[in-house]
């Protein structure tokens, strides 16, 4: 997209209107979502207490489904089981902004990592007097 920067006011507010329209579509949409959650856990409470594995509607069948997910209680042992078995797979492969950030601006390097400069551009709503 190339502007003019005749162009740029109203490339702005466009911005602008299309973020805060984005943002409502987000606000109804995580009322929804818990919505959604009060719901299924309603289904979960009957099925439970029906003695039920599944049960079906006219559109729809839900379905008990369990699954193991880890709990970690002890960072230290999980970091030092994924060491000492080189299983690093175990962990997602990110490191923290903020901590990376600290360490970086305290004038510390981290082997395997560099600075990169992410442009975006802060948008407020201007204020008319």
């Amino acid at each position: 997209m190339t502007l003019l920067t005749t162009d740029l006011g109203p490339a702005i507010d466009a911005l602008y209107n299309l973020r805060e329209l984005r943002l409502e579509l987000e606000r109804k949409a995580k009322g929804l979502k818990e919505q959604e959650q009060e719901a299924r856990n309603a289904i979960l409470d009957c099925l439970e207490q029906s003695g039920l594995n599944k049960a079906s509607g006219q559109v729809a069948t839900a379905g008990k489904r369990i699954s193991v997910i880890p709990l970690v209680t002890d960072w230290d042992q999980v970091f030092g089981y994924i060491k000492d078995h080189d299983r690093f797979d175990l962990v997602q492969k990110r490191i923290s902004v903020l901590a990376w950030r600290e360490t970086h601006d305290n004038g510390e390097t981290i082997p395997g990592t560099e600075p990169v400069e992410e442009y975006d551009i802060t948008l407020t709503k201007a204020s008319r007097s």
